[in-house]
């Protein structure tokens, strides 16, 4: 039996870098997986190239900073599979510039992805997993770790 059998699985981000890996390899491990991201062309190209999968694999174009497009992808989701297990909260961005450079919006862009948008996916997703004692995983690139060390000098 694989690790994640009849696991489901939502992935912010899912469509390119860390979060496509890792859809691949909770795909392998047998979860279902809900790819939610708003890159519509990365992710159906890779779902495209990963057929075996399809029974398995969802993609919902979401913006995380967006409750309603969650709601909405967390309603797919379940509808898709029926339940919730995992949520990886993968879905970031980065504007880089510094501070004296980088405008408000480009600022807000990012907080409303990297903070908000985990908010809104562990807030609406965490009654369908409390029940059963689950975890969220939050994860960040090293643009995360790079402004920590910036700010805490």
């Amino acid at each position: 039996m694989k690790l994640l059998e009849g696991k489901t699985a939502v992935i912010t981000g899912g469509a390119a870098g860390i979060g496509k890996a890792a859809s691949i390899k909770f795909l392998e491990e047998g979860a279902n997986v809900a790819v939610w991201d708003f890159d519509e062309t990365k992710a159906k190209a890779w779902m495209e190239n990963h057929p075996a999968y399809n029974s398995s694999l969802i993609f919902c174009k979401v913006d995380t900073s967006n409750a309603e497009m969650v709601e909405n992808a967390k309603n797919e989701t379940m509808s898709k599979f029926g339940n919730i297990e995992i949520l990886l909260n993968n879905a970031g961005i980065t504007r880089d510039s510094t501070l004296l450079k980088m405008s408000f919006e480009q600022w807000q862009q990012v907080i409303n992805v990297n903070l908000t948008g985990v908010y809104n996916c562990a807030r609406i997703i965490a009654p369908i997993m409390a029940e059963k004692r689950l975890r969220t995983h939050n994860i960040c690139c090293i643009s995360g770790r790079t402004l920590w060390k910036f700010w805490s000098n």
